[in-house]
């Protein structure tokens, strides 16, 4: 029976809720790990909430006790944050140690041995997160992801009684949230039927897309019906449309993800990654002008286009576009601020009222918590590096933490906007006028707890008790990053890492180097001052012109368009239009109502064919190392 506190909460933490975040956990971790791997632009926590929540429905429907809101909360929740952790990024650091890249940027020997094995590590050439070199890298990641998250809770205990109890603001995504999680957890047959039909085209897709390449590959064979990660046809434009690319992603969890995605979004990322990849590479090389368009030469294919124009021409434009992208919100709302202090002002001073939401925290235990946080942080800093100032890491963790703790879950809470300062790590390393290299490694986090806080208010809307949602969090999340240490190695084993049997890492990660290595060392030739400037200013222009016209077109769309691979992009977009189709079919209101279930559907069971894969591969490869 669930338990009842003291305000009128229910506690949603019951062995059937435990049981489903348990399976959660075993099944899609290494899926979303796998996904992460081969494919660009996926968000694969959709999957694991609407699905765990079906199934579980389903599964309480049998037993003869329906399940609870208050359980299917717990379980939507928690299944959205037990995939975001990636421990794929260990791997990342292994490569950046010893990639060109590095060596280009004269970064190569110079990177602290905490933050990754060192140059010529035998864990390098093994293959193993489990070798000694691994020792510390790991406890450091572990170490950094604990308390993170232990500080993301803090300052989220701060904002529910500034922005829930106090302010009392709407937080619009969040009450849809709340009544998803309702409508699924009263088990309509509707949502069932399309689920498993759904799932069932995911699943075939998916054997072919991924089972088959993964299972022949262990076994030696390379059989492929279908590219990974998409059809590139950028040689049939190049004739005409010299340094342009065009190709079509394969992913379906990508034409999933546009059934899903506002339309305006959608549109705003197609005009972005058209403006990037078609026209101004295009119109660059066709003028002969900046690096990018002397760098180009006749056969790149659409992986060396968005590689190579991204270090010699948009990196650049990027920073500044995302810094524009970033402050243009405080622009538009530049009340915000005033009325977070002014929340607080009323929280300390203003008459007491009935409460609408749990007490997580005494004051003196939140206060206590709040300094253990920052100041670990700040220790941990200056452990690494200690030319790193003291007073840069208690600035860092409390008056910098708490104003973007402010400002971002307002904008959560006023206009469902998820906010996060661009490059805030870096731009504050210039702030401080920081001249070292180690610093430029080290893991200062950004945990303002936009993500908890938004938790929180969907608990509040369904009367889920918050403590029963904190102590579920923290039993699913040692077992997640557990087994994502284990699947993310296992899979290292298997293949190189980049390689082409991984190939967002092969596309994705070269270009993540290349901002890392530009923001530590700032060459001339790459790191264009100038050019940063002149987005920026050009980006902030563009959001002006369009608030006041009122085109209701996406800044944000805009970036994601740019900085994604035109043929992810096309992909989404098919999906939305679609979706689209769909909706004129069947009527807006019917669709709206069901897509959600429908691109869980599509992504549950391509993720099933996954595992199945995963396991193929895994236990084929481990016949073949057999010592006998």
């Amino acid at each position: 029976m669930q338990a009842r506190t003291q305000s009128g909460y229910v506690s949603g933490l019951t062995w059937r809720s435990l049981l489903a975040l348990l399976y959660g956990t075993v099944l899609f971790i290494p899926a979303a790990i796998w996904i992460a791997l081969v494919t660009i632009g996926v968000n694969f926590s959709a999957v694991t909430q609407i699905a765990l929540i079906t199934l579980f429905v389903e599964f309480a429907r049998y037993s003869g006790r329906p399940l609870t809101v208050q359980e299917a909360t717990i379980i939507y929740i928690i299944a959205s944050q037990l995939v975001i952790t990636q421990p794929t990024i260990l791997i990342y650091r292994t490569w950046f140690v010893h990639s060109p890249i590095a060596e280009m940027f004269g970064l190569a020997g110079r990177i602290p041995t905490w933050w990754a094995p060192p140059l010529g590590s035998l864990a390098w050439r093994l293959r193993s997160l489990f070798h000694n070199d691994f020792a510390l890298p790991i406890a450091i990641y572990l170490v950094t992801q604990s308390l993170g998250t232990l500080g993301a809770f803090v300052f989220a205990t701060m904002a529910n009684e500034i922005f829930i109890e106090q302010e009392r603001l709407a937080f619009p995504m969040e009450e849809v949230v709340a009544r998803s999680i309702t409508v699924l957890a009263e088990r309509e047959e509707v949502h069932l039927g399309i689920l498993a039909s759904t799932a069932f085209v995911g699943a075939i897709y998916g054997l072919v897309l991924y089972t088959l390449p993964l299972v022949a590959g262990a076994a030696g064979y390379a059989i492929s019906l279908i590219p990974i990660p998409w059809y590139d046809f950028t040689s049939y434009i190049e004739t005409f449309l010299p340094g342009a690319s065009f190709g079509v992603a394969t992913d379906i969890m990508l034409l999933a993800l546009g059934f899903v995605l506002p339309s305006k979004l959608v549109l705003a990322m197609m005009v972005g990654t058209i403006a990037r990849f078609v026209v101004l590479n295009w119109l660059t090389v066709h003028l002969k002008v900046t690096p990018w368009g002397e760098h180009y030469t006749p056969g790149m294919n659409l992986t060396v286009i968005y590689q190579e124009s991204t270090l010699y021409l948009w990196a650049s434009v990027i920073i500044g576009m995302s810094f524009a992208v970033g402050l243009a919100p405080l622009l538009f709302r530049p009340r915000v601020l005033v009325r977070s202090l002014n929340a607080i002002l009323r929280g300390l001073y203003g008459e007491e009222r009935e409460r609408i939401t749990e007490r997580i925290l005494p004051p003196t235990a939140f206060a206590i918590l709040w300094v253990l946080v920052g100041v670990l942080f700040t220790a941990i800093y200056c452990a690494l590096d200690p030319d790193f100032p003291i007073w840069a890491g208690l600035l860092w963790e409390f008056p910098f933490m708490f104003l973007m703790m402010l400002i971002t879950v307002r904008m959560r809470g006023e206009a469902g906007i998820t906010w996060m300062f661009p490059y805030a790590q870096q731009a504050y390393l210039l702030l401080i006028g920081y001249r070292g290299i180690t610093g430029w490694f080290l893991p200062l986090n950004m945990h303002p707890g936009v993500s908890w806080t938004s938790n929180f208010k969907v608990c509040q809307l369904t009367r889920t008790s918050y403590k029963s949602l904190m102590i579920a969090y923290f039993i699913a999340f040692p077992l997640s990053l557990l087994l994502g240490l284990l699947y993310t190695s296992a899979y290292w084993a298997m293949a190189p890492m980049p390689s082409a049997m991984y190939p967002a890492t092969h596309i994705q990660w070269p270009v993540s180097a290349m901002y890392q290595a530009l923001w530590i060392t700032r060459p001339e030739k790459f790191f264009n001052v100038s050019m940063i400037l002149y987005s920026f200013l050009s980006m902030m222009g563009i959001g002006l012109a369009l608030n006041f016209l009122g085109l209701g077109i996406c800044l944000t769309g805009i970036l994601a368009g740019v900085s994604t691979p035109i043929a992810t992009v096309f992909t989404i977009f098919m999906g939305n239009l679609v979706g689209r189709a769909v909706a004129l079919r069947l009527g807006r209101e019917y669709f709206d109502r069901y897509k959600q279930t429908i691109a869980a559907g599509l992504m549950l069971g391509e993720g099933i064919a996954i595992m199945i894969g995963t396991a193929g591969a895994i236990i084929l490869k481990s016949i073949q190392l057999r010592p006998y």
